[in-house]
Parts: C-alpha cells; structure tokens; sequence
C-alpha cells in the first residue's frame, strides 16, 4: 500500500483530503515542522503540501523529503506564487503542482500520475 503525506495548515483541508485517499495510508500534518518529523520517521511515497504553511515554507518541507534516499514524489498545493523566491523556486525545479481550489479528482488523478497507479 502507497503512503501519502498530507501537509497544509488548515486541518479542514487535510481532514477532507484524507478521507478522500482511503485507499493509502495516510500520514498528516498541520505544520512544516511536523510534516519533516514523518518524513524522517517514515516511508513517504507521496507528499501533498501547501506552499505556505504557519512555521515554515512548503519548499523547505520540499527541500528536506529530497534529501532522503529514496526521495518521495512531491505534490505542491497553492494558491498561486507570487513571491519572487517562491517563483525563482518553482521555476527552477518545476515541481508537480495543483492550483487551488482543488478538486478531489485532481488530486486523485495527480497522486496516481505521479506514483504511476
């Protein structure tokens, strides 16, 4: 069974998320600190994370589960990037995204693309 990471700090979000993945084992976080512990603890396929999260940037969150051997597919949540940093970034490594408001099905299409299921 694959296992998701779902990151973002509006725990509505991730609670809708999770529920929708019943066919995964789901880990979730509402902070990039959190998100970080489970991706060292755990064997992560797939993260989901919000580009903004409350103590840290989803790209630092991104920087850490590409660190780890085997790296897990990552899966940018946002609102759109407007900040230059944030820009440099996404344009530079050209990382999966979804574009919120997101739908279920996107996001269900999204993580079997991405771990070929």
């Amino acid at each position: 069974m694959k296992t998701i990471l779902i990151v973002d700090d509006e725990e509505m979000i991730v609670e809708i998320i999770e529920e929708s993945l019943s066919e995964f084992r789901i880990f979730t976080a509402l902070n990039g600190e959190k998100a970080c512990s489970i991706l060292r603890s755990e064997r992560i396929d797939c993260v989901l994370c919000d580009l903004s999260l409350g103590d840290m940037s989803g790209i630092d969150v991104y920087h850490v589960a590409k660190s780890l051997t085997p790296s897990p597919q990552f899966i940018f949540l946002t609102g759109g990037v407007n900040n230059e940093n944030h820009l440099a970034f996404f344009k530079k490594e050209n990382p999966h995204t979804l574009e919120k408001p997101i739908s279920i099905a996107d996001i269900r299409k999204k993580i079997k693309s991405v771990l070929c299921v």
